[in-house]
């Protein structure tokens, strides 16, 4: 008797298989060049790369969220409808 593992049907893409799409996501694509090209600039050394992340966040310093909440807001803050918070 098959298993219900040896009945699927190879070639029918899994209902919750997203990866094919963000792979050729643009957005993605992009980021990845340029993380290419820093990791370039910097040898492929860790912690070139890393000196330089450090660098480029204190340089922006000022465009970086600071001590964000990640409690629920209260109630009378929430969207009226907006279950999810």
């Amino acid at each position: 008797m098959p298993t219900m593992a040896s009945e699927r049907r190879s070639c029918v893409p899994r209902k919750n298989s997203w990866r094919h799409n963000v792979n050729k996501d643009s957005v993605l694509e992009e980021l990845r060049k340029i993380r290419r090209e820093i990791e370039a600039e910097t040898n492929n050394d860790p912690q070139q790369y890393h000196a330089y992340l450090l660098q480029v966040q204190n340089k922006y310093k000022n465009r970086i969220a600071h001590n964000i909440s990640t409690s629920p807001r209260p109630k009378s803050e929430r969207i009226a409808g907006n279950t999810h918070v």
